[in-house]
């Protein structure tokens, strides 16, 4: 459809005798407006509040219109709540995305340069004003402010010294009037809002951020500060190091009231807090003029708050320290008991581990001296049979009970093998233990162990024993491979006996991912193929 518009009518008026009367309606346009400016070049730019924009032109005869229509294909972003203004001999629209100007070459809509610099890209402005001195005063969606021109044509942004008047505005119908330059009235709920520019205009002082008082929190608060101390004959504000409480940690919750002596400005000042040792930094800003934390763990902590005022001025904080006490259960004392309570049962265990061992190895020699009386006497009532009986049958029961004597040898090692292994955990615990009566006790288990522990000549006494059992398998191992170590023969015997890597782990004193490495080894030096089995090449042997 066609941009240019027909309608009705629109009335035309004249002044006539200092009196403005209704004279006729101009044909081709019917639309209400909700702000109405002239540009330099005669054009009229009205704007709709739900529609868009409009630009009218007269006839010659200054009888009809002719009118066209921008919306977002005009790079508008939207048709709502655009308004148009006419500061420095020149026309702005203001939209709910940001400020706009029209550019002829375009017949289109583009961001306003130095507005969008200056205010932003994004601001909402409901109303605007230039004075005769170039000042432009604005309300936006949650500012208002005045552009101040300087002697060198250069604008100064200055918007904190309204931030008190902003609640006195009116919701919907925002209005600036100008009264005379650097003068502007501001529509306000209740009247207006006189306003004048002065250049020499300070901010208002910044005053600090005081704690008031802090309380330790429960069934009752306690009072503990009141923010001021006591020193060098006079009360005076900032905590001494020498103020800060321990507090007990079934007390630790704890809760600040602070403030700012800011003079009528009491429900407009926000404030921002940390807990140094709990958050990392400041939160939010926050209308709340207290803070309370409960259940805090044993440690330091510094609690710090700043505020700030309507006009953006930020206070100077105040902090506070204090410190939780750890509960008695992980006080420095009861890891010091419980360091004992552990070395006590470590040292009872070990002595119920002692004491089932003997218990189970005098069972086992009880056993065994009754079956080798049982024996004896059954040797004496048959003596001539056996001096008979020196054939085969006696070598077989020879071997037999060179066997068994192996046997018992190899149960001997192993005690002693897991007889030092404690005795070795034992001298840790001594080493690491600071009481010296728990390191003499300790000392007296170890000369126990000692006394319980075989010779050196065990290995050799299972060597001769083994040999005569399994052919004197050993010498002849040592005769053919003579590069094999001690713990390599030791290996070999163990596969002789068939034992799995986990018995020979343990009778070895190593882990099993030591005996399966040990075990390659040997294949390495007794030169073996992949396809061959070491235990059955020994057991072949």
């Amino acid at each position: 459809p066609s941009p240019w518009i027909s309608s009705t009518q629109t009335p035309k008026s004249e002044l006539k005798d200092g009196q403005i009367r209704f004279f006729q309606k101009l044909k081709g346009f019917n639309e209400s407006s909700r702000m109405m400016e002239q540009d330099n070049e005669g054009n009229i730019w009205m704007t709709h509040g739900y529609k868009g924009v409009y630009r009218l032109q007269l006839n010659d005869s200054l009888d009809s219109l002719s009118v066209k229509y921008y919306g977002t294909e005009a790079n508008l972003p939207s048709r709502l709540m655009i308004n148009v203004w006419k500061v420095n001999n020149r026309l702005i629209f203001t939209t709910e995305a940001g400020i706009y100007s029209y550019k002829a070459e375009l017949d289109a809509f583009e961001k306003d340069s130095f507005f969008s610099s200056v205010l932003g890209e994004h601001i909402l402005v409901n109303s605007m004003v230039e004075d005769p001195l170039g000042n432009i005063f604005y309300i936006a969606e949650g500012e208002v402010g005045v552009l101040e021109k300087q002697i060198n044509g250069q604008y100064v942004k200055k918007y904190q010294v309204f931030n008190r008047i902003i609640p006195m505005l009116n919701d919907d119908l925002q209005n600036i009037s100008l009264v005379r330059a650097n003068e502007v009235l501001f529509a306000a709920k209740e009247g207006f809002i006189w306003f004048q520019l002065n250049s020499t205009m300070q901010a208002n002082p910044s005053f600090p951020t005081l704690i008031r008082s802090v309380y330790l929190t429960g069934t009752t608060d306690s009072l503990i500060s009141q923010g001021t101390y006591w020193r060098k004959q006079a009360a005076q504000r900032g905590q001494a190091a020498a103020a800060m409480p321990s507090i007990p940690y079934h007390l630790g919750g704890i809760r600040f009231e602070y403030s700012n002596p800011i003079p009528n400005h009491e429900n407009s000042t926000q404030f921002q807090f940390w807990l140094e040792g709990l958050e990392e930094d400041y939160g939010e800003w926050t209308n709340k003029r207290d803070r309370a934390y409960t259940n805090l763990r044993e440690g330091a902590y510094v609690f710090h708050v700043r505020s700030l005022n309507i006009y953006g001025q930020t206070g100077a904080a105040d902090s506070y320290a204090f410190e939780i006490l750890p509960p008695w259960y992980r006080s420095p004392l009861a890891y010091i008991i419980y360091t004992i309570l552990i070395l006590a049962g470590a040292y009872l265990l070990y002595r119920w581990i002692e004491s089932r061992h003997q218990k189970k190895t005098a069972i086992i020699t009880q056993k065994q001296q009754k079956a080798l009386q049982q024996k004896e006497s059954a040797l004496k009532d048959s003596q001539a049979e056996i001096e008979r009986l020196k054939t085969e049958k006696l070598e077989s029961e020879i071997k037999t009970k060179n066997k068994a004597l192996a046997s018992a040898t190899m149960h001997l090692i192993n005690k002693n093998g897991f007889i030092d292994h404690v005795k070795s955990h034992v001298s840790v615990v001594i080493k690491k233990s600071k009481s010296q009566e728990v390191k003499h006790e300790l000392q007296r288990v170890i000369q126990s162990i000692e006394k319980n522990i075989a010779g050196d000549n065990d290995w050799e006494q299972f060597e001769i024993h083994f040999d005569q059992v399994h052919g004197d398998f050993i010498h002849r191992f040592k005769m053919v491979y003579e590069n094999l170590s001690p713990q390599e023969i030791k290996l070999s015997a163990y596969l002789r006996m068939n034992l799995s890597s986990k018995e020979i782990a343990y009778l070895m004193n190593i882990s099993t991912r030591g005996i399966e490495i040990a075990r390659y080894r040997l294949r390495k030096k007794l030169q073996l193929q992949r396809s061959e089995n070491l235990q059955e090449f020994i057991l072949k042997f």
